[in-house]
Parts: structure tokens; C-alpha cells; sequence
């Protein structure tokens, strides 16, 4: 189902669009349980619509959107966009399109990516350059927005992207970005549409605030949706892959078809350098300033040397050590050979029956 919003949306019509897998709202509308009257005489609360149920409201705030429109010609054309990205129904294949099958390497990689794992970069940029078309259709672009999440076309193929955004948080997983991460698996995989993770991220955001908004239980249930996720995946870490985070995010032995990393890749069970604090703290305090520094310095770069590709590779937790450049070329080559397991007709996966909204 997808639901579109061109007006005043209370009641009936509102609940109805949370049952729907996607949701555009014309920017101007409102969309809420009830109308801004009924709550003044309920409640004695004055309030109006946009602050109640605008579209900066669920577009930022509750995630209950996943586009944005100018206006109804603007949302049609979205549906149109979204909908060739579709297949007819759940049991079937979603459409292929004719591409380039010679791809060669892509050299500006290099250039959106910083190598200094500190230095943010815009992933959007990234994910173009690994379509065929140099587009994606990104769903609940301004909530959890350390994560994307997006359709794209690899090798003709309708794909799913999950990607970290190291402009927000440097990619950190926020609770939104949990509940974002799981609904899209949902789609995904109830519509037989492939999943490929980009990763660059420095773990699961910490602090008061994402623990009051209940990131232990967000976390776990993005992690349960990905363990019942039945379309293939392929994953690529590009940069930062720290603790659970890599795991969510279908790192090695998580039932991806392949696992490639990039030479700059670090995977580890936390930040060297807060890995060190952690691990060696007490043997740090018994030692003087200087000395102290010093020790954890050569520390830092004993544990960073363990967390390069080629531990990981040789661990046998990453499949391939691929240049940059490469990437789309390594993409296209593995989604073009996927076989897809299509449920009999009348029967479902199980996370079809998830609920469509978080």
C-alpha cells in the first residue's frame, strides 16, 4: 500500500496510511489522529496544523512519512518513481532494466571518500556512483539521518541500499535509525528486492538520551529483522565497522553472499583509541604523563594494525579486499548472479507480516 496526503488527514484516513509500506505527504497538509479543534476542546491545547501534523513534523520528528512533496503532480511522480522500483506483487521478481555490462573502475571514488577516517563525506554521493543510472530514491531522508536507506538499480536490478551517513553522527546507529533500518528491511525483503550495506560507522550512539529513547530494544529488533531477512545481501565495509554496529549492519557471518572491504577499512569491537582507554586503563594510571603517552601511543597502534582488512580477511570474515573503484564493478558482478527464492503464491515471508511502521 501506498498512502499520499493532499489535504486535511484526521481519523480514519490517517490511521489508514499507517498501515501502508509507504507514505508521501504534500507539503502544506496535515496528517494526524485528530483535528487541532477536537484537541482544543478535549484538552484545552491550542495548536495548529502544522505544528500538529505537518510535513517538517513526520518528515524530521516521527519518521511516520517517507517522502515529502511539492505538491499532488510532485507526489504522483514519486509513486511512479517508486513504483518501477516495485514488483507487480510478493511473488514475484521486481522488473529488469538493460545496463552497461562494461563497467570499468571509477577513479572519483577516491574523491568523495576521505581516507582520514575523521573527515566526513556525503554517502548520497557515493551510493549514485554505484547505479546504473546515477540515482536513488531515498525513503525517510530526514529521519535517523545517520542512516540511509534507499532503492537503487545495480546491474538492472531494483536493490535496497543501507548505508551509513558519516555527515550525521559520523554514521553512529541512532534509535531512529534502528526503527528506519528495520522497516526498510521489511520492504525489502516482503518485495524480493536485494540488499547491499555500505559501511562506515563508529558503532551504536551512546548517552542518556538514546537510552531513554530505548536503543537497547531498537537495536535488537533491527538485529532479529536482518536474521529473518531472506533476500540475498552484499556488504561492503569502506571505512569504520566498530562493535555490534558491524554486525547490524550484515558484517561477517550475518548471511551476506559476500563481504568486501576496502584497503582503509577498520574492523574491531571499538575505536582503537577508546579501545585502548578501555582495555589498558588500569595499566595507564600506574604510569607517570610522559610515559603514560608514550604507552599509549604504541598501544593504539598495536590494536589499529589488528583491525585492517587483512586481519579480518584473514580471519576469513571478509571475502575480498577490493580497491575503490572497483566497488560498482564488484556489485554488479555479484547482484547480476543472484537467484532470488520467490514464496509460493499465497504464501508469505515472515517479515511481511511485520508491521509497516515503527
Amino acid at each position: 500500500m501506498i498512502s499520499v496526503i493532499c489535504g486535511e488527514s484526521f481519523g480514519g484516513s490517517s490511521f489508514q496510511s499507517a498501515f501502508s509500506d509507504v507514505v508521501i505527504q504534500v507539503e502544506g497538509t496535515c496528517l494526524a489522529v485528530t483535528s487541532p479543534r477536537v484537541i482544543e476542546i478535549a484538552t484545552g491545547e491550542k495548536i495548529g496544523f502544522e505544528e500538529l501534523g505537518g510535513t517538517s513534523v513526520h518528515d524530521r520528528l516521527t519518521g511516520q512519512i517517507d517522502r515529502v512533496a511539492k505538491d499532488e503532480d510532485d507526489a504522483i511522480e514519486q509513486v511512479r518513481t517508486l513504483l518501477g522500483y516495485l514488483p507487480q506483487n510478493c511473488w514475484e521478481e521486481p522488473p529488469r532494466t538493460a545496463y552497461d555490462t562494461n563497467i570499468g573502475p571509477d577513479e572519483k571514488i577516491s574523491d568523495l571518500v576521505p581516507m582520514k577516517r575523521t573527515r566526513a563525506y556525503d554517502m548520497r554521493r557515493v551510493l549514485r556512483r554505484m547505479t546504473d543510472d546515477g540515482s536513488i530514491f531515498e525513503l525517510k531522508p530526514n529521519f535517523g539521518r545517520s542512516l540511509i536507506t534507499a532503492f537503487g538499480r545495480v546491474a538492472g536490478r531494483s536493490v535496497g541500499f543501507v548505508a551509513s551517513q558519516p555527515v550525521i553522527y559520523a554514521g553512529a546507529l541512532s534509535p531512529d535509525a534502528c526503527d528506519k533500518a528495520t522497516a526498510f528491511l521489511s520492504l525489502c525483503d516482503a518485495n524480493n528486492i536485494p540488499l547491499i550495506f555500505m559501511q562506515d560507522t563508529p558503532g551504536f550512539m551512546v548517552g542518556r538520551q538514546v537510552e531513554h529513547d530505548n536503543l537497547l530494544a531498537k537495536a535488537i529488533r533491527f538485529a532479529e529483522a536482518l536474521a529473518l531477512v531472506e533476500v540475498p545481501r552484499l556488504t561492503v565495509v569502506m571505512r569504520k565497522a566498530f562493535g555490534l554496529a558491524y554486525f547490524s549492519l550484515s558484517g561477517s557471518s550475518m548471511g551476506s553472499r559476500a563481504v568486501a572491504a576496502w584497503p582503509s577499512a577498520e574492523i574491531s569491537f571499538m575505536d582503537p583509541a577508546v579501545g585502548v582507554n578501555v582495555v589498558y586503563a588500569d595499566k595507564l594510571a600506574k604510569l607517570d604523563p610522559e610515559a603514560r603517552g608514550a604507552e599509549h601511543a604504541r598501544l593504539m597502534a598495536e590494536v589499529a594494525r589488528d583491525t585492517g582488512p587483512d586481519a579480518a580477511a584473514g580471519a576469513m570474515q571478509v571475502d575480498e579486499i577490493i580497491n575503490p573503484a572497483d566497488t560498482r564493478a564488484w556489485l554488479a558482478h555479484h547482484v547480476s548472479r543472484m537467484h532470488i527464492d520467490i514464496p509460493p503464491r499465497g504464501s508469505f515471508k515472515s517479515l511481511s507480516t511485520w508491521p509497516t511502521c515503527y
